[in-house]
């Protein structure tokens, strides 16, 4: 379905501490999701919508990020290098300029999600609010307390839902950004509420992952196999293996002689001789999450 807003920002400068040791050398926003580099799903989901202007805040390992964007994603992408970091809000303000007088899409780069995001956008301009979040209930960290389909404090001790790190926003919504540089979205958002005026809640019910640690990122993969196989990506090489449950195995990995079980092994891994299951590889080891 075409998209009546014709912009999205992709927030992807966080660092992946809590993924630390996969993120050291790895950007998250390039962590592959059963083999397609996360900030890749994204942009194809966007782009699905029809949303083609993509604007793109990068901080740790920048240059890998710009890199495959360059190569693998074409034209319509601008891509703002943080000299450091700014947080959700700051980042957003990298693109106040161009998005001065657009509504438009905000989405985490280390966000999965199964609902269509053009429902999203479709609630957002009949609610005709000046920003629209969509929720999941997560009890892990329900904070976010909502009524009537409105938001009503965002750090209550009874929240009922969880913020899914995806949103929708009307231009107005720039009137409320501090002039700073450093600064959370939640800032704003409490500004928007202080000030009388209505953020929608939109309730998925659609599966959704925030990947942000091993565990995570691994039952994230886990729920994948369950509705398509296991993948092994054409340039990795696999010999004299037995793979069993479900298996990721990226590209230029290299697995010799090994018996591998539930496990997803990111690109330029290398095992030899190994027997391991619901576990984690990358480039200088791994995580086993047994």
């Amino acid at each position: 379905m075409k998209s009546e807003i014709q912009s999205a920002i992709i927030l992807s400068a966080g660092q992946g501490k809590r993924l630390f040791p996969i993120t050291e050398f790895f950007p998250k926003a390039l962590l592959p999701i059963a083999n397609t580099p996360a900030i890749a799903g994204v942009i194809n989901r966007l782009r699905e919508i029809s949303i083609e202007n993509l604007y793109i805040n990068t901080f740790h390992h920048a240059e890998q990020i710009k890199e495959f964007i360059e190569n693998e994603k074409g034209s319509g992408i601008n891509i703002e290098e943080e000299d450091k970091l700014r947080n959700t809000g700051g980042g957003i303000a990298n693109f106040k300029s161009s998005l001065s007088e657009s509504s438009f899409l905000l989405h985490n780069c280390d966000i999965y999600t199964e609902q269509d995001l053009s429902q999203l956008i479709s609630y957002h301009l009949k609610e005709k609010a000046l920003a629209t979040l969509m929720f999941v209930d997560y009890p892990r960290i329900n904070s976010v307390l909502i009524e009537n389909d409105e938001v009503l404090d965002f750090h209550s001790e009874s929240g009922n839902l969880t913020y899914s790190g995806i949103a929708v926003f009307s231009p107005q919504i720039w009137k409320y950004f501090p002039d700073q540089e450093n600064f959370s979205l939640i800032t704003v958002l409490d500004s928007v509420l202080a000030a009388g005026n209505k953020i929608a809640a939109f309730k998925s019910e659609k599966y959704w992952s925030d990947f942000g640690t091993p565990q995570d990122y691994w039952a994230l993969h886990k729920h994948i196999s369950e509705r398509e196989t296991s993948d092994v990506e054409k340039s990795a090489y696999v010999k004299g293996c037995t793979l069993k449950g479900f298996n990721y195995i990226g590209g230029h990995s290299k697995v010799r002689n090994s018996a591998l079980e539930n496990c997803i092994v990111l690109p330029g891994a290398m095992i030899k001789d190994d027997n391991r299951r619901n576990s984690i590889f990358f480039e200088r080891g791994y995580i086993s999450l047994s």
